[in-house]
Parts: C-alpha cells; sequence; structure tokens
C-alpha cells in the first residue's frame, strides 16, 4: 500500500524491516526490489532482486517478474 501511495521510502523502510527479521522471505526481496527500482535506486534493487529469483515462495508469474527485471536491470 506504501509503494502504491508512492511513499517509497517508508515501503523500503518496512521491507527492510521485515527482512532483518526474516531474510528467508522471496516475497519480501521482490517488493524491496520493486520500491528500490521504482526509487530510481537500480544497484540496490538488482541486489534484492537477487534473493527473490533464488528463494522459494514465490508465484509463478511473480517469479517470471522477477526475473525479467533482473535481467534487465543487469543488462544496463
Amino acid at each position: 500500500v506504501l509503494q502504491q501511495q508512492g511513499r517509497y521510502s517508508d515501503a523500503a523502510n518496512h521491507w527492510g524491516a521485515l527482512i532483518a527479521w526474516d531474510d528467508s522471505r522471496a516475497p519480501w526481496w521482490a517488493g524491496l526490489a520493486m520500491t528500490l527500482e521504482a526509487q530510481g535506486n537500480q544497484p540496490s534493487a538488482v541486489r534484492a532482486y537477487r534473493p527473490a529469483a533464488s528463494l522459494p515462495g514465490l508465484s509463478a508469474e511473480l517469479a517470471d517478474y522477477v526475473r525479467q527485471r533482473l535481467q534487465a536491470l543487469q543488462a544496463g
């Protein structure tokens, strides 16, 4: 909801707190990555998309999106 409202900093803080509590949740990493990308922070988004892509727990659709964004950001 925070991200949808354009409150990217608050959203990033929220995702970061969740990940600090449990860093094994791929959807949380994906949320952080999308928030960071929306802020224009591509290097940090790539670092967040990597665990999102490698951990279990994403729907097939979200996993495809994460892989596509990771490839696009790494390509430049």
